[in-house]
C-alpha cells in the first residue's frame, strides 16, 4: 500500500498530464513523503 502511495507522489506524477491532472508541487510531494515516513504500527515504523 505505502509502495504505491510513494509512486503515486513521486515517479506516478509524470502520469498527471495525460490523465488531466495537475503535478503536486514539490513541497506537498516532500510533505506527503515525511508523513508516510511517521506512519507507525504499535510503535514501529512500517515504510
Amino acid at each position: 500500500m505505502f509502495d504505491f502511495i510513494s509512486w503515486s507522489i513521486t515517479d506516478g506524477q509524470k502520469l498527471a498530464p495525460s490523465l488531466a491532472y495537475l503535478p503536486l508541487p514539490d513541497n506537498v510531494v516532500k510533505f506527503e513523503q515525511d508523513t508516510i515516513k511517521s506512519i507507525t504500527f504499535k510503535g514501529s515504523p512500517i515504510s
